[in-house]
């Protein structure tokens, strides 16, 4: 080797240690980065006991088999039975039979057999009559009717002054005496001696309630009506044909002459 150089030896060391001293300082100055903290990862530890090697010695060499362990029994858990309540039967109420109507049997009954026989002869009945509830045997009742009462006039006494009024048509229609004077207590007769009908009624027309009673209403050819007289009226009580009211007269009634 020449002088004045270092052995090679050496400078490799110094080499080492120089990049040695610079990672170093290098770790020393950069901050070091925080690790992140994971969580732990949960695991499951399974352990297996091995089972003891029975040794089995033969002839020819040992063999190791491994002895089966026996399980030991596991607990069973007991079950309580929670006994169930079983609800009591509620005595329904048993319907009673309701009582059907029995059908009373039906009772046919036969006609009655009318006898035959021969109609006797009827008589004509008189006129206006006939038989009644006749039947092949007999007639049957004659019913007539009744006949009406033809109402008889009432009679005027003798003592009491009576008077007559005709409704006439001479040339026209007209009461006569138009104009007539009686004492109290006079009947007079009102008679229609024309062809056509007549109404005498006290004014005023057609309400007749001057004097009430005073209306014969309808008389036809050759009826009268009669009324007495018994209120005094000297001024006279007027009167008129219904059915033609412009036809009338008047009684003038006092009480003596």
């Amino acid at each position: 080797m020449q002088r004045g150089f270092l052995p090679i030896w050496v400078l490799v060391v110094i080499v080492i240690a120089a990049l040695g001293g610079g990672v170093v300082i290098y770790k020393t100055i950069s901050p070091s980065k925080p690790i992140p903290s994971h969580s732990p990862t949960p695991t499951a530890t399974i352990e297996t006991t091995q089972a003891p090697s029975q040794i089995i010695e033969g002839q020819k060499g040992t063999i190791t088999s491994p002895v089966q362990n026996t399980p030991e029994p596991t607990a069973i858990p007991q079950i309580t039975a929670t006994p169930i309540s079983t609800p009591k039967p509620t005595a329904s109420s048993t319907p009673k039979p309701s009582a059907s109507a029995t059908p009373s049997p039906s009772i046919t009954l036969s006609p009655t057999p009318v006898p035959s026989c021969t109609p006797p002869p009827c008589a004509a009945p008189p006129q206006g009559c006939s038989y009644a509830g006749g039947t092949s045997c007999s007639c049957g009742t004659l019913v007539c009717p009744t006949p009406t009462p033809t109402p008889s006039p009432t009679p005027v006494p003798t003592n009491q002054p009576t008077a007559k009024v005709l409704y006439k048509k001479p040339d026209v229609f007209t009461f006569s005496p138009k104009d007539l004077t009686v004492v109290l207590g006079t009947v007079v007769t009102f008679e229609n001696v024309t062809t056509q009908d007549v109404w005498v009624g006290s004014n005023p027309h057609p309400t007749h309630t001057d004097l009430p009673g005073f209306d014969s209403g309808i008389l036809e050819p050759g009826q009268s009506f009669t009324f007495t007289f018994n209120t005094l009226n000297a001024a006279g009580w007027g009167y008129h044909n219904h059915l033609n009211p412009g036809i009338g007269g008047t009684i003038h009634v006092v009480e003596h002459f």
